[in-house]
């Protein structure tokens, strides 16, 4: 490979010393990535992937039992899932402009009895007073 100088005289590619760097740092990569991981790190590398499969299911399924509720116009800007002994919930709101405090507005919750999904029933939460 011809390196061209340029009319500075500086080379129009890589340092000697830039290069170095790279192959340095494309080594170290390499050597990680030769390592397996243990079955402990595997399993929770799972159960983590499984846990944020589960909230992604709850929050879809969530909003489509919300969408016919038609909320209103800037009542729901977020959403939070959480599990419960009994199932999904998952609460559709917004922050107060302090941001310290989420107004639920509208809420799903998993109607399954028997562990599957069945569906989610919106549910409207009325708050009264000021925040």
């Amino acid at each position: 490979m011809e390196i061209k100088r340029s009319l500075t005289g500086r080379h129009n590619g890589l340092s000697p010393f830039a290069a170095s760097l790279f192959l340095l740092w494309s080594a170290s990569i390499a050597q990680a990535q030769t390592e397996r991981p243990t079955d402990a790190q595997l399993a929770d590398i799972t159960a983590r992937g499984r846990a944020l499969a589960a909230y992604d299911f709850a929050a879809w399924h969530g909003s489509d039992a919300i969408g016919p509720l038609k909320p209103a116009p800037g009542t729901v800007t977020r959403y939070i899932a959480r599990q419960t002994p009994k199932g999904w919930t998952v609460a559709f709101g917004r922050l107060t402009a302090a941001r310290d405090t989420f107004l639920v507005a509208h809420e799903a919750v998993r109607t399954s009895t028997t562990g599957e999904f069945e569906g989610f029933t919106g549910v409207a939460i009325i708050f009264l007073g000021t925040h």
